[in-house]
């Protein structure tokens, strides 16, 4: 939905709120006055609210992408790594079998699009 169409539903639903409101109980200068502000802002409100929710979807999808990169490779199938996405910083937590797997797995998470950064925290499990 754009944003006309947003500002549009927001602004008429406050507005046919208010208007009601006045008919019922009589609407001040200032409860009209806060009505109007509201409106005003609804638009931004709306689309922090939808950025926000953007955010947290990039970092799930990201978080998916990762995982299932890791998991078709055949060296890193079986190793316990877990993925966690924070603003598009990726980071690897675990226990992998050697030095090449970590740096491996690192590699393959940076690869992946819109990681900005990974925090490898694997640890080599000692053999």
């Amino acid at each position: 939905m754009s944003n006309v169409n947003r500002y549009a539903i927001c602004r008429s639903l406050l507005l046919a709120f208010c208007a009601g409101g006045a008919l019922l109980v009589g609407c001040s200068q200032e409860t009209a006055d806060r009505a109007a502000t509201a409106v005003e802002n609804a638009p931004a409100q709306v689309e922090r609210g939808a950025e926000r929710a953007a955010a947290v979807m990039d970092d799930a999808t990201i978080t998916a992408k990762v995982k299932t990169a890791l998991i078709a490779e055949p060296d890193l199938k079986g190793m316990a790594i877990d993925v966690d996405t924070a603003q598009n910083v990726v980071t690897l937590n675990g226990t992998v079998a050697s030095d090449d797997v970590r740096d491996r797995a690192e590699r393959i998470a940076k690869e992946v699009e819109g990681v900005k950064e990974v925090r490898n925290q694997l640890l080599v499990k000692a053999t």
